[in-house]
Formats: structure tokens, C-alpha cells, sequence
């Protein structure tokens, strides 16, 4: 993969001269080819399996999933060598004029870094399908009892939210790939004012996600649940939501019940991280405290005021029993979640 990365930066400084033109084009496609063989290498564990793992049927979405995934990881870090051979064609024609190529390069190395991750991704998510015994214990209790009672419930559902942002990476990346078409041929490789738009579009989508992935606190004692500095008490908690990233079975996922009440309190409990258990047994014991003091039910529309059509109006919501049964047993990546997500 290395040799294929060199060889397409090195046909892209020679392709411009006549000369060597044709050579550089058949060593670009070959640097293609070879980056293509070294991926396909890099899914053996060793070098004694057979070259091509055996065809084994998809039998679920996520099975598809991964395998739609791992299609898509190639053909990012196959352009890589293409995009850094026109990186290096680009610098020479612009005779100094570098900025376009640093963008390519940029492209090039998001792609091939975010292909390289995406197959990191789908290799961990493999060997998660494995039961593990350590998935089905909860973790020791080290969140700690502050001197004013508040402690925290589970960890912070960043990981969560960052999966549910996929479609906002998605279309940040598309616009990587323009970028060179709306910047001047003169100047830096970024503008100054551009440069500083997008150091704060990603400063605000930063503070966003974390924003949306807040701590939450109790107050056994009180009977109090505290987001951000805002409390109410366990009988004002009125809904229940489960949030499942990735959605699709078979594949290890992460688990967030969201607790609300009549107002805008968004409270995120994190019941599964990347299928291993959050809550410790006294965290679990204490949500499904707050869940029996709470009033949780699926909401009614004003139209429809005595509930006939609230699971279709709010498939996400769930009932009070459920939402105790998903803390006490939280799905695994080969049940179903009880509401679409």
C-alpha cells in the first residue's frame, strides 16, 4: 500500500512531460491495482488463511451492513493514489501555484484515513459479535456520591451522538471535495477568512454534540434528576425514549435511553456502550427507581386525545413497563429494540 501511494505521486510529477506520459499512466494504474491487493491482504489474520475469506451468507441487516461498509473503505483508499498522482500533475502544471494540490492532498488523506477507519471499524465490530462474558456483567461503580448528593448516572452518550451525525460527516466531506472549485487560484491553500468560517462551523459542531450528550445527575436522597444545571423531580419525568447506534441488528451498538419531562429536559442514560453494560448494578438500580416514581407514558396529540393512534404518532416513545424492562435488560445486538429507531 505504501509502494502504490509513492508510485502515484511519483506518475503524477512525471505524467505532464510527453516523454513518459504513457508510462506514468500504466504505473498509476498499476499503483490502483496494488493499492486494491494490499487491501485484500490486510483482511488476513495471518499469513497461513486462504487469500479470500470463505462466502459466508448474510443472514442479517447488519451483516449487510458491514459488508456495504467495508465495499465502501476500498473504494475510498483506492482513490487515494489516483488523487495524490493529481495532486502532484496539478503542482507541476500550476508552476508553483500549490494550493490546489494541498487541497487534493487533503482530500486524499481524509479519504484514505477515513477508509482505514471505516475498515478498523467493521474488523472490531466482527470480532464484538462474539459473546462476550464481560458484555453481560455491570461494570464496578466508580462514579462517586458528590458532598452535596449529586452523582452522576452512566457516562456521557457522546459516542452515541457522534454515530447519529453521520449524515452531517457525510456531507462535510462532499464539500471537502469541492472546495478546490470555489477558491482562488492565488493565495494560500485556504483563504483567511474561509479558514476561520470553518474552524468555527467545527468549534459550533463540537459544542453541539456535546451539548446533545450532557451528564446526568440524581439525587437519591431529594428524588431529583439534574441535566445541565436544570432539576425535576423523578415523578415530573413524563417520557422514555431509546436511541440504538448503529439501528440494525447484528452488529454491536450503542444503547441511550432519553429521559424528558412536560418541558424540554432531555436526560441521555447510556445502558449500552458498544454492547458492554454501562450502569453498575447500583446505577440500575437507582433509574429503574426513577422510572417506577415517574409518569412516564407515549404521549397523546391534541387530535387524538384519547391515545388511539399514539404509537404511530410516537413510534420512539416507549411505556413505562418497557422502559424498566430495557434498563434491567438491556437489548443486545441480537434482539430487537422495541421501537424504530
Amino acid at each position: 500500500m505504501v509502494l502504490s501511494v509513492v508510485g502515484g505521486i511519483a506518475a503524477g510529477v512525471v505524467m505532464p512531460d510527453p516523454r513518459w506520459s504513457l508510462i506514468a499512466a500504466i504505473v498509476l494504474t498499476g499503483a490502483t491495482i496494488g493499492m486494491a491487493i494490499g487491501l485484500l491482504w490486510s483482511r488476513r489474520r495471518s499469513w497461513a488463511e486462504d487469500f479470500w475469506p470463505p462466502r459466508i451468507p448474510t443472514r442479517t441487516k447488519g451483516e449487510r451492513m458491514m459488508r456495504n461498509m467495508r465495499v465502501l473503505a476500498y473504494l475510498l483508499v483506492l482513490v487515494a493514489p489516483v488523487l495524490l498522482g493529481l495532486a502532484a500533475w496539478s503542482l507541476r502544471e500550476a508552476r508553483g501555484e500549490w494550493s490546489t494540490s494541498v487541497l487534493i492532498v487533503l482530500v486524499a488523506v481524509a479519504y484514505a484515513g477515513g477508509g482505514i477507519g471505516m475498515l478498523r471499524d467493521v474488523r472490531r465490530a466482527q470480532q464484538g459479535m462474539t459473546p462476550r462474558p464481560e458484555d453481560s456483567r455491570h461494570p464496578e461503580d466508580t462514579r462517586a456520591t458528590a458532598a452535596d448528593g449529586w452523582r452522576p448516572l452512566g457516562p456521557r452518550a457522546a459516542r452515541s451522538d457522534a454515530a447519529a451525525a453521520m449524515p452531517l460527516w457525510t456531507v462535510l466531506a462532499l464539500l471537502a471535495v469541492q472546495l478546490p472549485t470555489f477558491l482562488p487560484k492565488t493565495g494560500g491553500p485556504l483563504p483567511a477568512p474561509l479558514f476561520l468560517g470553518l474552524l468555527v462551523f467545527a468549534a459550533v459542531i463540537f459544542i453541539v454534540l456535546r451539548l446533545r450528550a450532557p451528564q446526568v445527575e440524581v439525587h437519591v436522597e431529594r428524588r431529583r434528576v439534574r441535566v445541565r444545571g436544570r432539576e425535576v423531580g423523578w415523578d415530573q419525568v413524563t417520557t422514555a425514549l431509546l436511541r440504538s447506534a448503529p439501528p440494525w441488528e447484528g452488529v454491536p451498538r450503542t444503547l441511550v435511553l432519553v429521559l424528558g419531562d412536560d418541558d424540554r429536559l432531555r436526560a441521555p442514560v447510556v445502558l449500552r456502550d458498544h454492547e458492554a453494560l454501562s450502569l453498575s448494578e447500583a446505577e440500575t438500580r437507582i433509574l429503574t427507581d426513577v422510572i417506577d416514581a415517574s409518569a412516564i407514558a407515549i404521549p397523546r396529540a391534541k387530535e387524538d386525545p384519547r391515545g388511539k393512534f399514539s404509537a404511530q404518532l410516537f413510534p420512539t416513545n416507549l411505556e413505562k413497563d418497557t422502559a424498566r424492562a430495557m434498563v434491567l435488560h438491556p437489548p443486545t445486538m441480537h434482539d430487537p429494540v422495541p421501537t424504530p429507531t
